[in-house]
């Protein structure tokens, strides 16, 4: 079971702690979205506004949609906020189609 927290804004809105059964740290948001309704519109919405989210796997920040791929049956995900520009972030997750257009949109 992968351990699952979200910080900020998206922990007071739908909850901070998750456990979910991952086989690869991309399907994180696909898991929190069929949990909990409108969740990839609110990373949008707060990404527009210039609020994103950081991806930590395992203690390491990931920095590109390759390592969410590799990244096999993980520990534990945050989902941390950041300054906007300051790197890779969760909006980019969903709209790279990695996990929207590929698996949450299909699935």
């Amino acid at each position: 079971m992968t351990k699952v927290k979200l910080h900020g804004i998206l922990a007071r809105e739908f909850g901070e702690r998750f456990r979910f059964k991952l086989d690869r740290a991309r399907d994180v948001i696909r898991a929190i979205d069929a949990n909990k309704k409108n969740f990839t519109n609110r990373v949008f919405s707060l990404s527009k506004q210039g609020l994103d989210y950081a991806i930590i796997v395992d203690n390491k920040k990931i920095s590109d949609l390759h390592e969410l791929e590799i990244n096999k049956e993980p520990k534990s995900i945050d989902l941390v906020p950041l300054v906007a520009g300051a790197g890779f972030v969760v909006a980019a997750v969903v709209a790279g189609g990695l996990v929207l257009g590929g698996a949450l949109l299909a699935g």
